[in-house]
């Protein structure tokens, strides 16, 4: 959680959680995009093992 006593006030400050949250969005999709590929990754050993 980010304490507003930490990053200022004005602009300054707004601008530096801009860039905490962008960060912190982009590693959260780079993980679901990993988990994504696991899930696949499963999907297809999972219909590789089934007659079909």
């Amino acid at each position: 959680m980010i304490n507003l006593r930490q990053i200022g006030d004005g602009a300054r400050g707004l601008a530096a959680v801009a860039m905490w949250i962008e960060a912190h969005r982009q590693l959260c999709e780079a993980r679901f995009a990993a988990l994504e590929n696991v899930i696949g990754d499963l999907k297809q050993e999972e219909n590789d093992g089934q007659p079909g």
